[in-house]
């Protein structure tokens, strides 16, 4: 159980798009808030995904997080169909390109398009990967070793302090083993 967590509605397309590839997933409101935003808790079980079509209407409330769908979608069976998603063409990276990129170095089959991918589900092999100076792009691919049948190396991922300062330590935390090489 994830405690504390921001939950306003605008913000959780992420557990939505999960909960739709069969993620076993379960969000509890609390009574409070933190700046007029809820908060509450998440519980997540182990689950197998499958592929989805995203839908259209979570894209928005999902934007910053597309990239784990893409790396959810190459760990899911069968194929995962992201559209409508050109605004990531114009973050800190291309990140339909860059994640495209990490996902075929991970021997992961791709389709791009202008506003989207298509990911097949596959086994993440391992490799080294830059994170093409993007924080969600480092945290994403530094994320797929918990998968990975090879260790991953994230070259240029020093820019995760802008947003996430304990990222490492708190996943090292939960059984990873992120260390500077």
């Amino acid at each position: 159980i994830i405690e504390n967590v921001g939950l306003n509605p605008t913000r959780t397309g992420f557990i939505e798009i999960m909960k739709l590839m069969g993620g076993k997933i379960k969000t509890t409101i609390n009574n409070q808030t933190t700046s007029s935003e809820k908060i509450g808790s998440i519980s997540i079980t182990s689950s197998k995904l499958k592929g989805i079509k995203v839908p259209k209407d979570l894209i928005t409330s999902a934007i910053d997080e597309l990239p784990l769908v893409f790396l959810a979608g190459a760990c899911a069976e069968g194929s995962t169909i992201i559209k409508h998603a050109e605004e990531l063409r114009y973050k800190e990276s291309d990140r339909i390109s860059s994640m495209i990129k990490v996902l075929n170095t991970f021997a992961i089959r791709t389709k791009e398009f202008h506003d989207g991918a298509i990911i097949n589900g596959g086994i993440i092999t391992g490799g080294i990967i830059d994170s093409f100076g993007d924080h969600r792009i480092a945290m994403t691919a530094l994320v797929a070793s918990c998968v990975s049948e090879q260790p991953i190396i994230v070259e240029n991922c020093e820019n995760i302090d802008t947003s996430f300062p304990t990222f490492k330590k708190m996943m090292n935390l939960i059984g990873m083993n992120i260390r500077k090489y």
